[in-house]
């Protein structure tokens, strides 16, 4: 019984880990560690985040609005990343209007100027050397600030949803970020990543999906980059 609760908790994990991203991007998974505080900027504001404990209160209204394990933080980032993964993957449109809902309660309970001092990666370097769990945390908020907002009637409108979180996965744009990165100037490469995203959107969905999956990445993952654009 003990061997095959143990395969059961491996397999869970298993599925957990393999989640597909849909039109999301996965960049900070392939990136060195070393160089993600520098790609995975955000909007801090002057000041500092109180404390990793008020970070940790608010993560915890959120998930158990969610249904979440209320014991998980934010440095259970690649779980959380999981479950809201799960939630939009679903292809159900309440449910990801209650994922967004919980998103604006976070940020209008949290108050605008503490969101963006504690929710970029330096306010949480203060409290761990783990730069990818850290990451990790930021850019799913950046990703659900995007999708819930400026995303958000796009991902409404009748079949979108169901495509843009169905769509064939983007290995070829990852491996071909890889293959071309230089991270001494990641810029042309972020920015090439960001076009085969609105090809593979594009296509498999029709414009202007495109735009957005490269608008999300642009806007995240390549805010380093001052100079990227993304057309519709």
């Amino acid at each position: 019984m003990r061997g095959l609760t143990l395969v059961l908790v491996v397999l869970a994990s298993t599925t957990l880990a393999s989640e597909p991203n849909g039109i999301f991007d996965d960049l900070v998974e392939h990136t060195p560690v070393e160089v993600l505080p520098q790609l995975v900027t955000s909007n801090s504001a002057f000041g500092l985040c109180p404390s990793e404990a008020y970070i940790n209160y608010y993560n915890q209204v959120w998930e158990t609005s969610l249904g979440f394990d209320s014991s998980l933080t934010w440095r259970n980032a690649s779980s959380l990343w999981v479950r809201v993964r799960q939630m939009i993957k679903s292809g159900d449109l309440a449910t990801f209007q209650k994922l967004c809902a919980s998103r604006d309660k976070f940020y209008f309970n949290m108050g605008q100027i503490l969101y963006y001092q504690c929710i970029n990666i330096f306010s949480f370097l203060q409290y761990t050397q783990d730069i990818k769990t850290a990451a990790t945390y930021v850019r799913m908020w950046q990703h659900l600030d995007f999708y819930c907002n400026v995303g958000f009637e796009q991902l409404l409108s009748p079949g979108t949803y169901a495509c843009v979180v169905t769509a064939s996965a983007n290995e070829g744009c990852v491996n071909a970020y890889q293959a071309s990165v230089n991270y001494t100037n990641p810029c042309p490469a972020v920015e090439q990543y960001m076009n085969c995203e609105k090809g593979l959107f594009d296509t498999a969905c029709g414009a202007p999906n495109g735009y957005y999956a490269c608008e999300d990445t642009r806007l995240g993952y390549g805010a380093y980059c001052s100079n990227l654009r993304c057309n519709v």
